[in-house]
């Protein structure tokens, strides 16, 4: 009846999907913990990073550690930690995609860009770092320069190891151009084949990453 399609749409709309943050069990996190104050902590991940300056999940762990705090000045931290691992090689494309999607999601997209596209040069005969330029590209508003680079993914003929990810960008191109066309936004679709073109509605959409061959 009414009531109960009421009742299941509510439950619906205000269904959510909670993942725990995941908190590493390392030595190096234990010592920093044993200080109370930000500050302090902060003087022992200094004390800590030339023994471990090799090593990306460091940085990563600690960095995370200090946005889980979530206060201006420990976010202001992390941001400063995580950003460290384009010191130990900066073009090393794996440890720049690290810091890109860091700054994707906690918001600093413009920065994150800047980050992708330094992979493209870097790894541009790789279809996911143009996929994931143009995922940024998207969030920030860009839809023909998204819509571009999609399309780029899904007509190249890339080597057999990266065959079916023409599949999962199409999804991504299509939710580009409903996003635009919602928003009002003016896009020429004219270099795209109309047989490609449809929208499928959908509630969650995972991508998956990686940055080595064969894994």
């Amino acid at each position: 009846n009414d009531k109960e399609a009421k009742k299941s749409a509510s439950t619906s709309a205000s269904s959510a999907i909670s993942i725990k943050a995941w908190t590493p069990d390392t030595p190096y996190l234990t010592l920093i913990k044993k200080h109370e104050t930000v500050e302090a902590q902060y003087m022992t991940y200094l004390s800590l990073r030339s023994e471990h300056k090799g090593s990306p999940a460091f940085f990563l762990d600690v960095s995370g550690y200090f946005s889980s705090l979530n206060t201006p000045f420990s976010s202001e931290l992390a941001d400063r930690i995580i950003t460290s691992i384009l010191e130990m090689k900066l073009e090393n494309d794996r440890l720049i995609r690290i810091v890109a999607f860091y700054m994707y999601l906690k918001g600093d997209k413009e920065q994150a860009q800047w980050l992708f596209e330094k992979v493209v040069k870097l790894r541009g005969e790789e279809p996911q770092s143009h996929r994931d330029l143009a995922i940024v590209l998207r969030s920030l508003g860009k839809y023909q320069e998204a819509l571009d680079r999609f399309w780029k993914v899904v007509t190249t003929d890339w080597p057999i190891r990266f065959q079916h990810i023409e599949d999962e960008t199409l999804l991504h191109l299509n939710s580009t151009i409903d996003q635009a066309e919602k928003e009002g936004k003016i896009i020429d679709k004219s270099k795209i084949d109309p047989y490609y073109i449809k929208i499928l509605p959908m509630d969650i959409h995972c991508t998956i990453q990686w940055d080595t061959d064969d894994t």
